[in-house]
């Protein structure tokens, strides 16, 4: 991973880090992540996009991108809360471990978020209580054809199972659709 934040976000003058992308980009902008680690780099944008002019942040094309050590970074890898109009495809969350020892403690929360769109993505190892949260009105919001491996753990240390892939709560009119999911701690859905 390239590039200097003072530069102008143009593919021969990448930027460095999400974090000048989530501030920078505004409705109808892509944003395309290349191959490699972003540790301690999540993708929280700082404006919604609008209908017909969404906000990308996508991998490069035959590239993998990956968001790790998000726990470094208040812990949500890809956080779109209170954002609409948001889509993400093709990257990869990792928290490298499972349970208590993964980096990430959360891999996508979605709290009065619409619109928004999750594809062909791959997670694994997040700490929980759980991987993915859709919560508080999230509404119209589509997940499609992801990978959800491994959030929480069977035993917490006390005997009990904890964490869930995804949870949702007060939330509507979402599809999901297409996705694997592999390995709740307590639950895959809840």
């Amino acid at each position: 991973v390239g590039g200097n934040d003072a530069n102008d976000g143009s593919q021969g003058k990448p930027w460095k880090t999400l974090s000048k992308a989530n501030t920078t980009l505004t409705p109808g902008d892509t944003v395309y992540l290349r191959a490699g680690e972003y540790a301690g780099q999540v993708i929280r944008p700082a404006a919604s996009g609008q209908a017909g002019k969404p906000i990308h942040y996508l991998a490069f094309s035959g590239e993998k991108p990956v968001l790790t050590n998000a726990k470094a970074a208040g812990g949500t890898a890809i956080n779109l809360d209170d954002r609409s109009y948001i889509i993400v495809r093709g990257i990869e969350v990792n928290g490298k471990a499972a349970f208590k020892n993964a980096n990430v403690l959360r891999w996508l929360s979605m709290s009065n978020t619409a619109y928004s769109t999750v594809s062909g993505c791959r997670f694994q190892y997040a700490e929980g209580p759980e991987g993915v949260l859709l919560t508080n009105g999230a509404q119209y919001n589509k997940l499609l054809n992801n990978t959800f491996d491994q959030s929480g753990a069977w035993n917490d240390g006390s005997g009990k199972p904890t964490g869930v892939l995804l949870s949702v709560q007060c939330a509507s009119f979402n599809t999901i659709e297409g996705n694997q999911f592999l390995r709740g701690g307590n639950a895959l859905l809840y």
